[in-house]
């Protein structure tokens, strides 16, 4: 059995291909369809979307093949791992989603319709929020697009909502 620091004849080649895919494996696509908890007072579902442009290109065009090898980080799923971070932090007022293949290089955004109805202010959510009335607030979208692109930082080149 080869060691996992030391690459295999061929292998080059093959992680070049695999490289020129995209990004590494990512989270399973979560259930669409599911609004959050607040039923029926939810409005009609928004086609309000972002996406999280990722996977800069030109990190793996800027080094040879061969010196990515040793780098190589087996296991290491950077994008399942922003898209378990996003779900922690931004869960409650959307959904999250990234191609496991890594064919298409972005994560998805889908608001929860149940985000828009004004809620109580609440200190876990009071980084990404507006007051609309006393004591009741909305999520500040370009706020929570500004965290989410900070916190991929050296994955994400932009967010932009659609």
């Amino acid at each position: 059995m080869p060691s996992a620091d030391r690459a295999l004849p061929g292998a080059a080649s093959r992680l070049s291909k695999h490289l020129e895919r995209a990004a590494p494996s990512a989270a399973a696509s979560r259930k669409r369809g599911r609004s959050g908890a607040g039923g029926g007072d939810a409005p009609a579902e928004k086609a309000a979307r972002a996406v999280l442009r990722a996977f800069p290109s030109r990190v793996l065009a800027s080094q040879p093949t061969a010196s990515l090898v040793p780098e190589l980080l087996v296991g290491f799923e950077p994008v399942g791992r922003y898209v378990a971070a996003l779900s922690e932090r931004f869960g409650h007022i959307a959904d999250f989603c990234a191609d496991p293949a890594g064919g298409f290089p972005a994560v998805g955004v889908r608001w929860r319709p149940a985000a828009f109805v004004p809620t109580p202010l609440r200190p876990a959510t009071a980084h990404a929020v507006v007051e609309v009335a006393p004591g009741l607030v909305l999520p500040n979208l370009p706020q929570a697009l500004a965290e989410m692109e900070l916190l991929g930082q050296g994955l994400v080149a932009q967010a932009v909502a659609l």
